[in-house]
């Protein structure tokens, strides 16, 4: 039985041992530091990794004060195209042509998904920000019929 094991053992540190040498795994262990060989154009040919920075994405405390644009097209076909402010306590201000009933919206942020329920939750706009500047979803009515939105940051 100790001998099996001493085999076992033995079969593992050799075959660990020549894992490691693999270039593969020896490249993904210490990244290769040379230089990108150059196209006809004499630049550098991309790489998998971009050193570009991207936007983080708005934290809950971030997104409030923020002006956002909504876009979709309804069940029946009428495009829509408003803004809304993230307000603190989670309320959402809408500048939405037929919306009589304010202060009845709300929001809520988990990672980079959003939620937000308009008219006490009648229509609900589930989405996720697809960068910092964009967010895009599916809504769904209290009928559970679907839509799809998207909303982009306002600059101004």
């Amino acid at each position: 039985m100790i001998s099996n094991k001493r085999l076992l053992l033995s079969v593992f540190l050799i075959s660990s041992s020549i894992l490691l040498n693999c270039t593969t795994v020896q490249g993904f262990l210490s990244p290769s530091t040379s230089t990108p060989a150059k196209t006809a154009t004499g630049m550098p040919t991309p790489t998998a990794t971009s050193t570009a920075t991207l936007k983080p994405l708005p934290t809950e405390s971030e997104l409030i004060g923020t002006r956002w644009t909504m876009i979709y097209d309804d069940l029946e076909g009428e495009h829509w195209e408003y803004d809304i402010i993230f307000r603190r306590d989670r309320r959402l201000e809408l500048f939405r042509p037929d919306d009589d009933t304010p202060n009845n919206d709300n929001w809520k942020l988990v990672g980079k998904r959003l939620t937000i329920g308009m008219n006490n939750a009648v229509e609900i706009f589930f989405g996720e920000f697809t960068d910092a500047d964009t967010i895009a979803g599916t809504a769904e009515n209290e009928a559970h019929e679907f839509w799809d939105w998207m909303a982009h940051r306002n600059t101004e």
